[in-house]
């Protein structure tokens, strides 16, 4: 046999065998990664959601924002700080649904051990990107279906989303650089978060009483 037909013949089987062997793999990892971004970017929009509702709402109730409104602005002021109040329960309920899958796309970034042992939460004592994801999720659903007033919900909820947001969006650079303050403050809002609601529902027990 020639050698230019080997050539050739050795160049379609390694072309096919790539496009059979290697091609599939490819592309379920290019699925997989694309899937990965979509529920980074979903959990992104509403955690912005979060973020920007609650400071609307926040906004409209300061003292002399809207100072002696006619009826009619009255009423529409109303419906819209409804409207938002709706949009962030939505987006709190979405937060706490996708927050396991999130916690799958950061798979391995965690603290060591000694930093661990002083920065990890009272719920988790080595603590990962993921695991904080989630922790951050179910504490402001908490705090959103909490007895607190409507001030603090939404003092608590903003806070811990500006926070979180800073670890899971940041820049990789600027996440390695402030990783362990903005993972101890989180942790620190969310513990915070959780003991506000623990006291909400004494007091209310206590009031049922």
């Amino acid at each position: 046999m020639p050698a230019w037909l080997t050539s050739i013949l050795v160049a379609i089987a390694t072309t096919l065998a790539t496009q059979l062997l290697v091609g599939p793999r490819l592309e379920a990892r290019n699925r997989r990664i694309q899937a990965a971004h979509q529920i980074r970017d979903k959990f992104l929009d509403n955690l912005l959601l979060v973020m920007t509702a609650g400071e609307q709402v926040r906004v409209l109730d300061l003292p002399g924002s809207a100072a002696s409104p006619a009826q009619h602005m009255r009423a529409v002021l109303g419906s819209e700080k409804k409207r938002w109040l709706g949009n962030l329960d939505d987006a709190t309920q979405v937060l706490v649904d996708i927050a396991p899958q999130l916690a799958l796309t950061y798979p391995g970034i965690r603290l060591p051990a000694r930093m661990a042992r002083q920065y990890g939460s009272s719920f988790n004592a080595n603590p990962s990107l993921g695991s904080t994801a989630i922790e951050y999720a179910v504490a402001v659903r908490l705090v959103w279906l909490s007895n607190l007033p409507l001030a603090r919900r939404l003092e608590l909820v903003t806070a811990l989303s500006g926070t979180i947001k800073e670890i899971l969006y940041a820049r990789p650079s600027r996440r390695a650089f402030r990783f362990v303050s903005n993972l101890a403050e989180v942790n620190h809002l969310i513990a915070e978060a959780i003991e506000s609601v623990a006291k909400s529902d004494s007091v209310a027990g206590e009031d049922g009483d």
